[in-house]
């Protein structure tokens, strides 16, 4: 990231509220940037930011998770932030790439909090390495239960063509119904990384219902938070599909009309 992303970086980490350790997990799969705060001794959890988002965009949980977990929030390889990929080279190292995260970071098992594309993650890893996984919470997941709307994507395309601060902004402001930013920190960070170099996101395939099966033995459970009007899908219909489809997961809504559920929802 360039001196100035950095600056807005650590701005963001500030309004954490709470004490943030930084360390780096030099791995065969990925050079890894990551925030721990809270007692080393408590739950672990690991937060995974959604695509576009940084491992600080936990700014508005930080404070309430820390006091019954040891809060793990890694950047993720190959979007904004501070992690690079190395050896990483497709979709399917993404369930290593988190092993990789915790054994760095000397975790076990760990619940996971997860936004948007980070949800593709969390669930990809628990499907792959349930033993490492008491138990997930989804925030408004994308590519897991359903599509993107159509509509959704084409009004991203112009961001995802030509990736500048003031795309970025254009359309959070209309993905978000004009409550953007959430905060001016985030919303300064995200549009500066926005400038940068164009994420490369490796992003895995949508399971099969069948694939998502083996996550109804974690422990923990799987809950799963919607947006009722966030514009990445119709938010009672997704809530319906994984209630019928999954009655042993728990679903939440949340009446809110936008996807930023980050900034919005409370365990």
């Amino acid at each position: 990231m360039g001196e100035d992303v950095e600056s807005a970086y650590d701005a963001v980490v500030r309004d954490w509220g709470v004490p943030v350790r930084r360390v780096v997990v030099d791995g065969a799969l990925a050079r890894t940037r990551v925030l721990i705060a809270g007692d080393d001794a408590a739950s672990p959890l690991l937060c995974l930011p959604g695509g576009g988002d940084t491992a600080a965009s936990w700014c508005a949980q930080a404070a309430g998770l820390v006091r019954s977990h040891r809060v793990i929030a890694p950047d993720l390889p190959g979007d904004v932030g501070g992690s690079a990929r190395t050896g990483m080279r497709t979709h399917d190292d993404l369930p290593g790439w988190v092993d990789e995260v915790l054994d760095g970071v000397g975790a076990g098992k760990v619940r996971v909090l997860a936004h948007s594309y980070g949800a593709q993650i969390a669930v990809a890893h628990a499907a792959a390495h349930p033993e490492r996984v008491v138990g997930l919470t989804l925030l408004d997941p994308t590519g897991v239960f359903v599509p993107l709307k159509p509509t959704t994507v084409l009004r991203a395309l112009p961001l995802l063509a030509a990736p500048s601060g003031g795309r970025l902004r254009a359309y959070r402001r209309w993905e978000t119904r004009g409550h953007w930013p959430p905060c001016p920190a985030f919303g300064e960070l995200a549009e500066l990384a926005a400038g940068g170099p164009r994420p490369q996101l490796l992003v895995p395939k949508r399971p099969r219902p069948v694939d998502l099966d083996v996550l109804a033995d974690l422990p923990g459970g799987v809950t799963v938070v919607v947006g009722l009007r966030s514009r990445y899908h119709d938010g009672a219909a997704l809530a319906r599909t994984v209630g019928q489809r999954y009655p042993w997961m728990r679903v939440e809504t949340l009446p809110v009309s936008h996807h930023q559920l980050p900034f919005a929802y409370r365990p």
